[in-house]
């Protein structure tokens, strides 16, 4: 509710504590505790990328050791990091993730979703960013390709 109402640090201190709650319950490399810290990376690249980096990365490395390939929490992690990392001009970074969280969602969702779009309209701001114009176009025009 907070993070709704664009109180996003009294929103990142409620993730915190969740995150220390879920810590002491099940340990440092447990899914929920991925899931915490992609949300308070979330919450800090809403507040203009500042230190979203760390949480983002630490949340991937989990949510990649405890969860299949394809599955919707890879998605969910990979996009925030790709948009601090485009946020902080390192498309070339950014791309893989996009590339992966696509294909995911893709996969579980259609073309056609609006997640799907999202992801493939970032895809298409990292491949402009990088120069690769006839590549981003029809990501851009309508997040397909």
């Amino acid at each position: 509710m907070l993070e709704d109402r664009g109180d996003h640090p009294g929103a990142e201190g409620l993730y915190r504590e969740a995150l220390a709650r879920q810590r002491a319950d099940y340990g440092d490399d447990h899914e929920v505790v991925g899931i915490d810290l992609t949300r308070i990376g979330v919450v800090r690249l809403l507040q203009g990328a500042a230190g979203a980096e760390p949480p983002l990365r630490e949340a991937l490395e989990i949510i990649r050791k405890r969860l299949p390939g394809n599955h919707v929490r890879l998605a969910e992690a990979l996009v925030p990091l790709a948009g601090a990392l485009l946020a902080g001009g390192r498309p070339g970074e950014a791309e893989p993730l996009l590339r992966e969280a696509l294909a995911i969602r893709r996969a579980g969702l259609g073309d056609r979703a609006e997640a799907t779009r999202e992801v493939a309209r970032a895809l298409g701001r990292a491949l402009a960013a990088l120069g690769r114009d006839a590549e981003a176009a029809p990501l851009l025009a309508g997040g397909g390709d």
